[in-house]
């Protein structure tokens, strides 16, 4: 596996669980990898939105660490934005 990318196990429903990313492991990614898990994380939480007003969601704790993963990826980028420009 390469680095930036999610360990992820498929679901007969076409969501994946992702494993929960830690912020020295987002940290160790170029700005590009960031920008990618990102969005990502971005369209992985408008399917689980998506499948929670249709659908009976099957992990609702998946929205919430998507949410938190992307403020983590935020989070990193901000802190590399204020470091370049100080």
């Amino acid at each position: 596996m390469e680095t930036g990318e999610c360990e992820s196990a498929s679901r007969t429903d076409g969501l994946e669980v992702e494993r929960q990313m830690k912020a020295s492991e987002l940290r160790e990614m170029s700005d590009e990898q960031l920008d990618l898990t990102a969005v990502e994380a971005a369209e992985t939480m408008f399917r689980l939105r998506l499948q929670s007003q249709t659908d009976r969601v099957d992990v609702p704790s998946q929205t919430r660490k998507n949410r938190r993963l992307i403020a983590r990826v935020r989070t990193i980028q901000t802190e590399r934005t204020k470091a370049n420009k100080g």
